[in-house]
């Protein structure tokens, strides 16, 4: 018989390859730390969800890249800026608003000493992994600029994975389909109030032209409103993010070739 190749990838794709698996990578370790850690459950405790925050978005903008670029001049040219909470390091990390002292770190990736729940408790932790809870707890709205804008495929980090777990409605700028693709996933996505049409435009500045108009149209609503609208799908969301083990798949994959190469073994003693 015909073998079965399975495949996983970090990307879902915008185009059909047989026998391929979604396997969000969101943290680049195969563990949500947000669920399986103390310190990142006490991290999520120190959230708060209250009225009358100051800023209506945040925008952390990472390394340069020229979806980014767009975004900061949209930025720049509203007349909403004062509503945003705006960085956009570049290729500079202490031009960026980090919730840890980043010394002399060469890159968001790399891992940081942090101290956990208890004194004299530490770990490591990479820095883009840390919810901005400071920056989320004086803003209603996440932007969220992904790292690669493909519209061949939607690659997943932990810049999308974020704003979900800290149950936060946010405007996607990256590929086309990306919402589409992150619904696929079983996530639910913001379109039952906010005009989300622009996820299938193909050209990219029509895309994120039509992205940055819902950012503004945002900066005009009451965001109380527009929270207790939504309360129900960030709910959710942040639920289907914390109970799912995304690497299943790939786990029961493994133990699937176990249990065949021990039938193998079996009925071929010779092998």
């Amino acid at each position: 018989p015909q073998e079965k190749i399975t495949m996983f990838g970090n990307a879902s794709l915008n185009f059909t390859v047989p026998n391929y698996q979604v396997v969000p990578n969101w943290f680049l370790e195969h563990t949500n730390i947000y669920s399986d850690t103390a310190w990142g459950q006490h991290l999520l405790s120190t959230l708060e969800y209250k009225l009358n925050r100051p800023k209506k978005f945040d925008c952390l903008l990472g390394g340069e890249k020229p979806h980014r670029d767009t975004i900061e001049k949209f930025y720049k040219n509203s007349k909403f800026c004062n509503d945003f909470i705006f960085t956009y390091f570049k290729d500079n990390l202490h031009n960026g608003i980090w919730p840890h002292p980043i010394k002399n770190q060469p890159g968001t990736a790399d891992l940081v000493k942090i101290q956990k729940v208890k004194p004299n408790d530490m770990s490591h932790m990479r820095i883009s992994h840390i919810l901005p809870v400071e920056i989320y707890n004086q803003s209603y709205y996440s932007i969220v600029a992904e790292t690669f804008p493909s519209n061949a495929h939607s690659h997943y980090t932990e810049k999308t994975a974020k704003p979900i777990i800290a149950k936060r409605p946010f405007i996607m700028f990256s590929g086309q389909y990306f919402l589409r693709n992150l619904r696929s996933l079983g996530f639910k996505t913001f379109g039952s109030v906010i005009d989300e049409t622009y996820d299938t435009i193909e050209n990219h500045d029509k895309r994120y032209e039509a992205a940055w108009t819902q950012v503004e149209w945002l900066c005009q609503q009451n965001p109380d409103d527009i929270i207790n609208e939504l309360t129900e799908i960030l709910e959710y969301n942040h639920q289907h993010f914390m109970s799912t083990n995304w690497h299943q798949p790939i786990f029961s994959c493994i133990d699937d070739l176990k249990i065949n190469w021990y039938t193998v073994r079996e009925s071929n003693p010779s092998y």
